[in-house]
């Protein structure tokens, strides 16, 4: 039986050399743009309120090792450049095995490649050279980029203790004001010191962003399981009133947070655990401050959480999410998701766990504001 030669690198490669015509092809409207020192492709760009340069959820990386990799936030579906050519024809990713035939097919035809050549002895030992070079530069880069990671990480962390340095006591800020502004009890009422643990920084740089200038925000320090800061999180505010800054990503973390937590309220061997941090401190408040409460800060977080050796009971609280519908397909909402991961990975280290249920596209901050409104109007 006659064998075709394996062109899908060259496919891939050739795509990824002439990914602006893919992109143009069925994006005409896409913008060029500059994201932490790399370019990117804005497929759907659009300008927001107060905001001075386009933004989107849909993204093509056009420089360094990762051109042609894509991803839409909106849709959780992402991938190479073979699977942006067939998203843009058939909005879907590929996903079986005719699927990806056919990507091929499209990629050629794209390509103008007309033939498609039967294999030969030489092209077979070309092939084994290719995969075995394609082994190796994988590993170098594999090992370079796990060094690199590491570096960055404690570059990071250096930087995120220099900012909880810098920042001042939380009570009497703007940052306490934008607290108690989202329905949270002032500090006075709290019977804790947070000084520890959340603070305020008077003009902080946006990470992301720095052409945009330097805002007050809140700071809370992320611990690792041996109560170390490993990162902080930051929620920046406007610069004249207690609000969050009109920013797209007014609430972003500094430093590799994962397996960490804010440990509002202290510790101890119970504990309750959540997503957002003005969540925690809702729900703590909810609770009467009974126990503490750890944002985890986001659903991946929630579902890396690593837990100090004293902590015995973990009292989980997820955000009432929707569902997802993803090729075809109705998925688990995020927050629910995150919960049973956390729960199953508590279980098998001993850690005891129960859950709470949040209202249907709620959290517990929505919550403590309808307790709030209810009470206004006895």
């Amino acid at each position: 039986m006659s064998r075709y030669v394996d062109d899908s690198a060259e496919l891939a490669k050739r795509l990824e050399d002439d990914i602006e015509a893919v992109i143009s092809k069925y994006w005409p409207t896409w913008v060029k743009s500059r994201v932490k020192s790399q370019d990117v492709a804005l497929l759907t760009p659009r300008i927001k309120d107060k905001q001075k340069r386009p933004t989107s959820s849909f993204t093509v990386n056009l420089s360094g090792d990762r051109r042609g990799q894509w991803y839409r936030f909106s849709q959780s579906v992402g991938g190479g450049s073979l699977a942006l050519l067939f998203y843009g024809k058939h909005g879907n990713v590929p996903s079986s095995k005719s699927d990806w035939a056919d990507a091929y097919a499209m990629a050629r035809e794209f390509l103008g490649i007309t033939q498609h050549r039967e294999e030969t002895a030489d092209d077979r030992a070309e092939l084994d050279k290719r995969r075995d070079q394609e082994k190796k530069d994988r590993e170098d880069r594999d090992r370079r980029e796990t060094e690199k990671r590491a570096q960055r990480d404690a570059r990071r962390t250096f930087s995120a203790q220099e900012i909880w340095s810098e920042a001042q006591p939380l009570r009497g800020s703007q940052g306490e004001a934008y607290l108690v502004g989202r329905g949270i009890p002032p500090i006075e009422a709290w019977p804790w010191d947070c000084s520890n643990t959340l603070r305020f920084h008077p003009s902080l740089d946006y990470e992301l962003d720095r052409t945009v200038g330097r805002m007050p925000a809140v700071v809370a320090a992320v611990l690792d399981p041996f109560g170390k800061l490993i990162a902080v999180w930051q929620i920046y505010m406007d610069q004249r009133k207690p609000v969050k800054a009109a920013i797209e990503n007014p609430k972003v973390g500094r430093g590799p947070a994962a397996g960490g937590a804010v440990r509002v309220g202290g510790d101890a061997e119970r504990v309750g655990g959540c997503e957002g941090l003005e969540t925690g401190v809702a729900i703590w408040a909810l609770e009467g401050f009974r126990m503490p409460i750890w944002p985890m800060l986001s659903t991946s977080g929630m579902m890396a959480f690593e837990p100090p050796i004293f902590l015995k009971r973990l009292s989980i609280f997820h955000d009432g999410d929707k569902g997802l519908f993803q090729n075809g397909r109705l998925l688990k909402p995020p927050g629910q998701n995150a919960g049973d991961v956390l729960a199953e990975r508590m279980a098998a280290i001993g850690v005891g766990t129960n859950r709470n249920e949040m209202p249907i596209l709620g959290d517990g901050l929505d919550l403590l504001q309808t307790r709030n409104e209810i009470e206004r109007t006895k």
